[in-house]
C-alpha cells in the first residue's frame, strides 16, 4: 500500500471509526484494468491505489461517504461511465475541443453528480491570470481541479494528488473534522465533511492553494 493510503487509512479509522467500517470496499482490478485500457495510458499508480483504496457505501440498509467539499468518493466503474461520456460529447462536438471544457485526459477523482473533482494527467486545462492577480498562473499536469460542464471557471485545489492526500490524511490525524452517523428506521449511515479545514491544511503544503476562479479561455464563437 502507498504510504500516503496507508497514513490516510490509519488517519480515518483513529478519528472516524464508524464511518471507516461502513464505507465500501475498493474498486477491484479488473475495473481498475479496464479504465486504464479507456483511458490511453497508466494510470498513475496513487490514483489506483485511491480506488482500490475504499468506496462509498450507498446500499439499501446503510450509508457512509467522505465529503470534500461538495464531491464524494467515487469508484473505477464510475469513472469508466463518466470517461465515456465525456469524451463521446468531445468527440461529438467541436466546441467542447476548442474551449477546452473537457481534457481528452482528465481522469475523475471524486464527484457531485454534475461537477467532477479530476486529476487534469497531461495540463491540458486552459487558464489565464485574474486581471486582479500579479501571479501568474500555469497549468500543471497532475493537477486536481473542478469541472463544470458549460462553465468557464476552473477551481485548482491542490497541485498533484500527492498533495491533496497528504492534506486529506492530515486533516484526519489532526481529527479537524467530525463524523456524522445515524441509525434509524431507514437504515444505519456515516459520513464526514471535509471543507474549510482541508482548505487551510493544503494552503500549509501548497501556500498559493487551492486556487478559485481562474478564467478559461473561450473562443470567440463557439456554436
Amino acid at each position: 500500500m502507498h504510504t500516503l493510503i496507508a497514513r490516510l487509512d490509519a488517519a480515518l479509522a483513529a478519528s472516524c471509526p464508524t464511518l471507516y467500517e461502513m464505507l465500501g470496499p475498493g474498486s477491484p482490478k479488473e475495473d481498475l484494468d479496464e479504465l486504464e485500457q479507456l483511458f490511453g495510458m497508466p494510470l498513475p499508480e496513487l490514483y489506483r491505489e485511491f480506488l482500490a483504496w475504499r468506496g462509498p457505501n450507498r446500499a439499501e440498509d446503510s450509508e457512509g461517504d467522505i465529503h470534500v467539499s461538495i464531491f464524494t468518493l467515487t469508484t473505477a466503474r464510475r469513472a469508466i461511465g463518466k470517461l465515456q461520456m465525456m469524451r463521446d460529447l468531445w468527440a461529438g462536438e467541436p466546441g467542447w475541443r476548442e474551449s477546452g471544457w473537457w481534457g481528452e485526459f482528465y481522469l475523475p477523482l471524486m464527484e457531485h453528480g454534475g461537477p467532477e473533482l479530476v486529476i487534469d494527467v497531461a495540463g491540458e486545462t486552459r487558464l489565464k491570470d485574474d486581471e486582479d492577480s500579479s501571479e501568474p498562473f500555469h497549468s500543471i499536469p497532475g493537477q486536481v481541479m473542478e469541472f463544470h460542464h458549460a462553465d468557464e471557471f476552473r477551481d485548482v485545489h491542490a497541485p498533484s494528488l500527492d498533495v491533496w492526500l497528504e492534506a486529506l490524511a492530515i486533516t484526519f490525524e489532526r481529527k479537524l473534522v467530525e463524523e456524522y452517523t445515524w441509525d434509524d428506521e431507514s437504515g444505519r449511515g456515516a459520513e464526514v465533511e471535509v471543507d474549510e479545514p482541508f482548505d487551510k491544511v493544503l494552503g500549509e503544503l501548497a501556500p498559493s492553494y487551492p486556487r478559485y476562479l481562474p478564467v478559461l479561455h473561450q473562443p470567440e464563437e463557439f456554436w
